[in-house]
């Protein structure tokens, strides 16, 4: 299969899903942000990496926090409701042990990137921590499931979605062991640290990945603020980068499918999806693009998006809910898209 890039896309997840008979059983995710829901809970991360707090959460299923980084469901919530699943647990909630492995389960951490000194900055896991828990689930998934061969059968039959890189970019230059690195230098190592990362899910058995491209991390509010605060027009180096990586990351595709047999990947491209949105948000229905709806909407996120300064009376007018996340409107619309490259090209029948 030959990827084609139209400007590009961004952040760590993964979202495994069963199949059977072109139907989908059961969803794993893993990554970043864009798919924690609420593993951080239950580390010892920076205030930054937790949102267990209104107004998270506040237009959530429960209409409470759930550790998600929006004001409701994550995009990979949003295709489990699709598909009539419950949403994944986190991989530490003290709940998700015996028949919950079938139905869901997430090791995304919110902060993390491909590379392990990203992670330490907000003392979030790791990328390869993440991988030993998905080891540790094989595992758990021999006893529920009765045998090696069925869970590594369900593993094969499995849909892994993958996004990061977004965080490596935001906060190279805080990153010591990296900001003097050389841009070239800095994604080559995130191209071939993000290789290593699939073929460690391909070899515990992952077979059908999505891969999410970065989104134009440039137009994000807080890196506006920092970058552009007095235009509050999107940052253009950071956009170039990401589109950068973007097209690498589709070359490294194109190549791994011929190294990996059986694999087969879909590119979600979301740095085309959320660019769309943002120049073209009447469209979508929505009125700022530039602002969170969280605070002063400049730069609050994690904890810093708390009830001292509430959050706007409509979320669904902002692309973006905190300074650094989407909001549930603009991950209805990524999903719906999704949903289509889900049927057109792996059969997925919702």
């Amino acid at each position: 299969m030959k990827f084609n890039i139209y400007t590009s896309a961004f952040f760590l997840f993964y979202f495994i899903i069963r199949i059977v008979s072109h139907n989908i059983s059961g969803t794993l995710t893993f990554g970043d942000s864009l798919l924690d829901v609420g593993i951080n809970n239950y580390l010892n991360a920076t205030p930054t990496s937790h949102c267990n707090n209104p107004p998270y959460g506040r237009i959530f299923d429960t209409g409470k926090p759930s550790g998600r980084f929006s004001d409701g469901e994550l995009i990979s919530d949003i295709i489990a409701k699709m598909l009539g699943l419950p949403f994944p647990l986190p991989y530490l909630d003290p709940t998700a042990n015996g028949d919950n492995l079938k139905f869901g389960i997430s090791f995304a951490s919110g902060g993390s990137g491909l590379l392990n000194s990203t992670s330490e900055l907000q003392n979030v896991a790791k990328v390869n921590l993440q991988i030993s828990w998905f080891r540790e689930y094989k595992d758990k998934l021999k006893i529920v499931l009765g045998t090696e061969q069925k869970a590594t059968q369900f593993l094969n039959d499995a849909l892994y979605f993958i996004g990061e890189g977004s965080n490596d970019y935001a906060f190279k230059s805080l990153n010591l062991a990296e900001s003097l690195t050389s841009i070239e230098e800095f994604r080559n190592k995130l191209i071939s640290n993000y290789k290593t990362y699939i073929e460690d899910i391909y070899s515990i058995g992952g077979r059908k990945f999505v891969i999410y491209g970065l989104t134009p991390i440039g137009c994000s509010p807080g890196l506006i603020t920092v970058h552009n605060p007095l235009t509050r027009n999107c940052v253009d180096f950071l956009n170039n980068q990401a589109q950068e990586f973007n097209a690498y990351l589709v070359q490294l595709l194109n190549n791994i499918t011929k190294e990996l047999p059986g694999s087969q990947f879909i590119y979600l491209d979301k740095y085309a999806i959320f660019m769309d949105i943002i120049q073209n948000k009447f469209k979508y229905g929505f009125q700022v693009i530039n602002r969170g709806c969280c605070g002063t909407g400049l730069i609050e996120f994690g904890q810093l998006c708390n009830p001292l300064v509430g959050a706007c009376d409509d979320g669904s007018l902002y692309v973006y809910f905190d300074a650094a996340h989407g909001s549930l409107a603009t991950y209805n619309i990524t999903a719906t898209k999704l949903r289509a490259q889900l049927e057109s090209e792996f059969g997925v029948m919702f």
